[in-house]
């Protein structure tokens, strides 16, 4: 059995969208279909599989994929200057020079110009994504034996070990095996390195006759590119790479080099740790007579770098024009005291949770967990839609072995905001140890400090529904380090109409109210209390006793509906010995 999951995409997560609770059975097709919104973020997204007992076997039998959501045209506002005035894209408010983009942010109308001509320039220049998978070839880990019985798959597996193999394993780059690539001399290309390995982290250090230019993750643009020397992606994560070469160069992964071992299996731990092997080669061309295609590559390189050293390399930056890094969690936490009052602002208030990754104490089972528990296929927590989450994800381990794992975590359907991380020995980092994220950045995959806590916030937006989040190395997540979470429409509008739909016409409520079934409603009413009747079923009824509704009186199922979005139904609770002040 397999099913498909759209990594890092904001789409519908219902019925034939992003939903990998749907399964295909051997031979079965199922079929996908969703829009993706106008002003969804541009660039580098996977997908892989995401079936129960199958995820890191199929992972590891090299069943991921990479795809790409262009850029949209931002058009260049080339007749406009500094002193422009531009009318905002949603309002009617008109302000000097400043322009609402898709990505919402707010830009002058030479900014405007630079980020048009930041993007044309992009789409010359070579466009390449770089799709990293993993294999070994081990005697004690019997290949896929070893993969499928840590995943607890009941898939039948009988695989030869290589004899006198003392283990290597390998890596392919976009199903090639260490590949030769060629770039014009000094020319920029677009690398989207996409990290679909089953088990190994992707790290190296850029080489000397080369430059490398980070300008998004996961999706997201930067605010301004990042110089790189070092490269690392643990698994499921993206990285947008501008890179130029001057000469032949060998691409070598390894573990970061500016650590010891005592602080890299402190920060890290070993389980899985890096590839530690050459993967890929570049080979430079400077061909005497150029084509026509390749001068428009070499003029266009140029181009980028005069912007990247003029600092005018402009880019649609961030996530949805969300910046979550203002006040302490302590301060979100008096702002949020108090018993929930349903109401269509969920801006103003937040909810924290603290999940823990772990094992079982009997190593031998291979079994992980989420605060204690093996996934069930339950539903662990519900949050609200565009509620603030305060999330402080712990390593917490009770195992010897445990101690030397690592987790990455992800969270399906939404990108969080990373606000730091804190080390086994207490350390705070406000920039990764693996050079791939600085706080503030927008990221849907994060690596756990080995024993430590990443602390992050996000708000769940557009879409609800059933959301998971997991341990992103594959063997663990399969093994049941992972939950589900309900996110769920609470406006006061919504509660309102669902109030109506499914609880007028019951017998005199215990306050003694009687409601007219048969009142007069307004067409926008009736039509949102259609939308709410069909959500669970193909067609919409008339039938008021949904099976959850039990209560005899109005009054009773009011209170349901309520208990649905109350603080009580969130679980979700501030804790000062997980906060820090920032």
């Amino acid at each position: 059995m397999t099913s498909l999951h759209f990594h890092g995409m904001l789409i519908s997560i219902n019925k034939k969208g992003d939903s990998p609770m749907r399964m295909a059975g051997p031979g079965e097709s199922i079929q996908y279909e969703f829009t993706i919104p106008k002003d969804h973020p541009s660039g580098t997204y996977f997908y892989h599989p995401h079936g129960d007992g199958s995820h890191s076997i199929q992972a590891a039998g090299l069943m991921t994929g990479a795809f790409i959501i262009n850029d949209v045209n931002y058009g260049g506002n080339s007749g406009e200057d500094d002193d422009a005035t531009v009318q905002y894209a949603d309002d009617d408010i008109v302000e000097p020079a400043l322009v609402l983009t898709r990505a919402g942010n707010k830009k002058t109308a030479t900014q405007m110009k630079n980020m048009a001509d930041t993007f044309k320039l992009l789409n010359v220049v070579d466009d390449v994504p770089v799709m990293i998978q993993w294999q070994t070839i081990q005697a004690t880990f019997k290949n896929y034996d070893f993969m499928s019985r840590c995943s607890h798959s009941s898939m039948p597996v009988n695989q030869v070990v290589y004899d006198g193999a003392t283990g290597y394993d390998w890596m392919l780059v976009n199903g090639w095996y260490k590949p030769h690539h060629t770039m014009l001399k000094g020319v920029f290309q677009k690398w989207r390195f996409v990290n679909g390995a089953s088990h190994r982290y992707l790290g190296f250090n850029v080489p000397d006759a080369c430059e490398a230019w980070a300008i998004a993750s996961d999706g997201v643009y930067y605010e301004t590119p990042r110089k790189q020397d070092f490269i690392a992606l643990s698994l499921g994560a993206r990285m947008d790479v501008l890179i130029s070469c001057t000469e032949d160069a060998k691409l070598e992964s390894e573990e970061p080099d500016w650590y010891t071992t005592n602080q890299y299996a402190h920060i890290f731990g070993s389980d899985p740790g890096f590839y530690e092997h050459h993967f890929m080669t570049v080979n430079i061309t400077q061909p005497t007579d150029f084509s026509d295609e390749d001068k428009a590559k070499a003029e266009a390189s140029d181009e980028i770098r005069k912007h990247l050293n003029a600092g005018s390399f402009e880019m649609d930056h961030g996530y949805f024009g969300m910046d979550l890094r203002e006040g302490t969690d302590a301060e979100w936490a008096a702002k949020s005291a108090g018993e929930y009052v349903p109401t269509d602002d969920h801006t103003q208030s937040a909810a924290f949770y603290n999940p823990i990754l772990s094992e079982s104490s009997n190593t031998p089972t291979e079994w992980y967990n989420m605060n204690g528990v093996t996934f069930s296929g339950r539903i662990a927590r519900r949050m609200r839609l565009n509620e603030m989450q305060i999330w402080n994800i712990t390593h917490s381990p009770v195992t010897k072995m445990g101690h030397k794992k690592n987790h990455n975590w992800h969270l399906h359907s939404y990108h969080f905001q990373i606000m730091y991380a804190l080390d086994m020995r207490g350390n705070v980092y406000t920039e990764s140890p693996m050079k791939d994220w600085v706080t503030g950045d927008w990221r849907d995959t994060v690596s756990v400090p080995a024993n430590g806590t990443i602390f992050v916030r996000f708000r769940p937006t557009v879409q609800k529904g059933l959301v998971l989040h997991h341990c992103h190395i594959y063997n663990h997540e399969t093994a049941g380090m992972k939950e589900m979470h309900a996110v769920i429409d609470c406006d006061n509008t919504t509660l309102l109409a669902m109030k109506d739909a499914v609880c007028t016409g019951l017998s005199e409520s215990e306050f003694g109210e009687t409601e007219d079934a048969t009142q007069e409603l307004d067409a926008d009413r009736k039509a949102h209390i259609r939308n709410l009747l069909s959500m669970g079923a193909s067609m919409p009824t008339t039938d008021n006793n949904w099976p959850w509704v039990q209560q005899d009186t109005e009054g009773q199922c009011k209170k349901t509906i309520d208990y649905l979005c109350s603080d009580g139904a969130m679980v979700m609770s501030y804790s000062e010995e997980l906060d820090w002040v920032r």
